[in-house]
């Protein structure tokens, strides 16, 4: 039987361990059966690839796309996108007229894999046309917001979340592709970020509470102020106040800066994270998935959202063609090799997945291990700042009002109507 780590134990007997986005990176100190060994294949949206081993049909539109770090992508970035664009410049030598050039947006972590990935799809077409691919920073949590705004002037191909995935849709933003068939008492903290819905739901996700995104496509549906369940919404609001006023625990997202001082030992964060914390951990370093927790009497397993990296294909591109074949050039079988490689991040693709680097990457097999607890980021943008808000009292330890009333205030904002 797999063993499940404790919430509370945690806090009052951590080593050096971190818990990472949907699992957990444990060391020596935590038991090594609650490391994830269990080696699965990824289940969800693998849209729109050429390679058959991974594709489903989602409101029969089809899209590239990548693993993305369960429960994590901090996708609600607020970085300023710069104006300053960077292109390639290699000019295809040997090819016909044809001049090609295509703008693609993407992270600013993801600058020196893109750099490598364009300059080889560059020279694999050299002979077919005069190709010029221009990057510009875009954080992934903004795509969306800035591509619907003015599609027209948007780039060709983009790397947006699955979680937005039905609003480019619905706003026309999307191409279909060109072949949908083919811990012990040392006085360090546990650090986890309370401010974000994000990680917030991983307490109710196990619970029989639910949340997720109407049909409609943009409101909320929400019964965490439920007094009906067996387990209540009080129920996790009490248990959340009893972690936020334990002294092992701090709600923060500057983790690693803790880490750095030796102040944090633990936390829930996301694959991105994974090279840093190795660097600090050495040889303590370890994954697994997340803990349990104590609610109503009952040990709850904590959730996450799962989710995965999209390659978007404008279709008002003057070089539509051109934009699918470097979508699909990304996120191919040797390109998802290769972005595992430079950025740590699991492949979707099949083989890619049996490589034994990626057999070997604790972070990625936790993830698989996580998901069994898991569900897609389906929600509405009324669901981030009533549970940012909710978070932040509850990390403190101090509620202003009754726990109830609390809970129907946080829930009325989530489900309101987007309309005023």
């Amino acid at each position: 039987m797999k063993e499940i780590l404790d919430f509370e134990k945690l806090l009052c007997r951590m080593g050096s361990a971190f818990l990472h986005g949907s699992f957990c990176f444990l060391s020596e100190s935590v038991p090594p059966k609650a490391a994830c060994q269990r080696n699965e294949r990824r289940k969800g949206l693998f849209q729109g690839s050429p390679n058959k081993d991974y594709e489903e049909k989602s409101n029969d539109v089809f899209f590239t796309v990548f693993l993305f770090a369960c429960f994590a992508t901090g996708c609600s970035g607020k970085d300023t996108v710069s104006d300053k664009a960077e292109k390639s410049t290699d000019k295809t030598a040997g090819a016909d007229d044809k001049e090609v050039h295509l703008r693609i947006w993407a992270g600013e972590e993801d600058k020196e894999y893109l750099a490598v990935v364009t300059e080889n799809f560059i020279k694999e077409h050299e002979n077919e046309a005069q190709i010029t691919i221009e990057w510009s920073p875009m954080v992934e949590g903004q795509c969306r917001p800035n591509l619907l705004g003015d599609i027209l002037s948007a780039p060709d191909v983009y790397t947006t979340t699955d979680g937005d995935l039905q609003a480019i849709v619905a706003g026309g933003a999307a191409d279909p592709v060109l072949n949908p068939d083919d811990i012990k008492k040392n006085n360090k903290k546990f650090a986890m970020d309370w401010t974000s819905g994000w990680y917030l739901y991983s307490f109710y996700g196990q619970t029989g509470l639910k949340v997720g995104l109407n049909k409609d496509g943009i409101t909320n549906y929400c019964d965490w102020n439920s007094k009906k369940n067996d387990i209540k919404g009080t129920d996790v609001a009490e248990a959340l106040l009893k972690i936020g006023r334990n002294p092992g625990f701090l709600n923060t997202t500057e983790w690693l800066a803790g880490m750095r001082k030796g102040t944090v030992i633990a936390c829930v964060s996301g694959v991105w994270d994974e090279s840093a914390i190795k660097k600090l951990m050495g040889e303590n370093y370890g994954a697994a998935i997340l803990p349990s927790y104590t609610c109503a009497g009952k040990q709850i397993q904590m959730s996450c959202f799962f989710g995965y990296k999209m390659i978007g294909v404008n279709p008002y591109s003057e070089h539509k063609e051109w934009a699918h074949k470097l979508a699909d050039y990304i996120s191919g079988e040797e390109n998802q090799k290769l972005r595992f490689k430079m950025r740590g991040q699991g492949p979707s693709n099949i083989n890619a997945a049996k490589s034994p680097e990626v057999g070997q990457a604790q972070a990625v097999q936790a993830v698989l291990a996580q998901s069994e607890y898991s569900q897609l980021q389906r929600l509405g943008g009324n669901y981030w700042d009533p549970t940012t808000e909710f978070g932040k009292t509850m990390a403190s330890g101090k509620p202003q009002k009754d726990l109830q009333g609390m809970l129907d205030k946080m829930v009325k904002k989530i489900t309101a109507s987007t309309i005023q």
